[in-house]
């Protein structure tokens, strides 16, 4: 074997190494919660793997199932709707902010319209913040307190308006 030869051995089995690191770095990244492929590939950027090593990590991941925006946008839409009773603005924003492409996200919220009442998750947000009396929610600084503190949660305005006539 010459030179050549051990020194394109050596590398293939140096770039081998740096994937198996690189997949180690992403799994214990994982470990924690599911993340999206923008998060996987900022984090292994940031341990300042190469292009190649991202590239060929991320498609081994996506390859096994532990990566998949698809699911991942999902799973965060139903927790944000169940357990901080967001809107679908405030899940589109959150959404983009985690690197989700925008069919995916635009297709998560469609099938969240359809399994979620979105009017009644407004009234669960509005009902664990504000107990106020028709006549307080006749107020017009309750009033804009209350579509307010709706708008930063998320909702349309369509849907608020509705929460708020039947408080009334």
């Amino acid at each position: 074997m010459g030179y050549r030869e051990k020194r394109k051995k050596l590398s293939r089995k140096k770039k081998e190494n740096e994937i198996d690191t690189a997949k180690d770095t992403a799994f214990r990244f994982l470990s924690y919660r599911s993340r999206s492929v923008l998060e996987v590939k900022r984090k292994l950027q940031e341990k300042e793997f190469s292009p190649h090593t991202i590239r060929a990590t991320l498609s081994r991941l996506m390859e096994l199932g532990y990566l998949n925006d698809q699911e991942y946008a999902a799973a965060v839409a139903r927790s944000s709707i169940e357990n901080k009773q967001w809107g679908p603005i405030r899940i589109h924003d959150a959404l983009v902010k985690k690197g989700i492409a925008k069919d995916i996200i635009d297709n998560t919220l469609e099938e969240l319209a359809k399994e979620y009442d979105l009017t009644r998750v407004a009234r669960l947000a509005f009902d664990s913040k504000f107990s106020l009396t028709p006549e307080q929610i006749a107020e017009e600084k309750t009033r804009r307190k209350v579509m307010g503190y709706l708008k930063r949660k998320g909702f349309s305005w369509n849907t608020i308006l509705t929460v708020i006539k039947s408080a009334d």
